[in-house]
């Protein structure tokens, strides 16, 4: 299983992952690269996308220069607001965690005070997902003091597998949709006893259920959580 790393040496999260910003914001620091630090990629894979020549804009949602990269296990990134004319490798090209892809900067929308920082997008299995659950600290990387966010460690050893999943526990399967609620057509049926990784218990309820969120055959889908058992 792959480890991602932290794309900064210096860890320092100053907007986290919630509803609206389905991202963390990372911090640039004086001793290790100031405005213009190092960017790296995150583990081995391969170059998927890169967008270069962006200046600073003003346009709300505007993610400037930026290169994404796919990996094993379903993992994606992308590092946005880059340094315009530092991405160091192209579309197709394979990197590692030591890899050095671009620089910092503050291209893009980075707010009215134009804030040199580096926005980073982790997705498993195409669905965006909190980097700082997914994401390591190895040894080399340094900490901020300040940083009072939860982060995972790795030190050359596994750690523990942190997926939750559920079994269908209803005789005759039951039928995913797309979305949550019987307003979504049937899309496929899961057989008894079949084990579903669990991406959000109770993510909605609707039609007198409530409703999770699951991955069955490599595809994000919701089924009436009344009959799942959760291992």
């Amino acid at each position: 299983m792959i480890k991602l790393k932290y794309p900064l040496k210096f860890v320092g999260i100053t907007q986290d992952f919630g509803l609206t910003h389905r991202a963390l914001d990372m911090a640039w620091n004086v001793k290790y690269g100031g405005k213009n630090a190092d960017i790296y990629a995150c583990g081995d894979g391969v170059v998927e996308s890169i967008r270069d020549g962006r200046n600073n804009s003003m346009v709300n949602g505007d993610s400037g220069n930026y290169v994404t990269i796919k990996y094993a296990d379903g993992y994606e990134t992308r590092t946005c607001h880059m340094l315009k004319g530092s991405i160091t490798v192209k579309k197709g090209d394979k990197v590692t965690k030591d890899t050095l892809i671009g620089k910092m900067g503050n291209s893009g929308y980075c707010g009215r005070n134009k804030a040199y920082h580096l926005h980073f997008i982790v997705w498993k299995n195409g669905v965006r997902v909190n980097p700082r659950k997914h994401v390591y600290v190895y040894d080399d990387n340094v900490v901020a003091k300040s940083n009072e966010y939860k982060l995972l460690y790795y030190h050359g050893e596994d750690p523990i597998e942190e997926k939750k999943y559920i079994k269908i526990n209803a005789r005759s399967g039951v039928w995913c949709r797309k979305g949550i609620g019987f307003k979504y057509p049937k899309y496929k049926a899961i057989p008894y006893g079949t084990k579903c990784e669990l991406l959000e218990k109770n993510a909605g309820t609707s039609n007198g259920y409530k409703w999770d969120k699951i991955i069955y055959k490599n595809e994000v889908v919701y089924l009436p959580n009344k009959w799942n058992i959760y291992l």
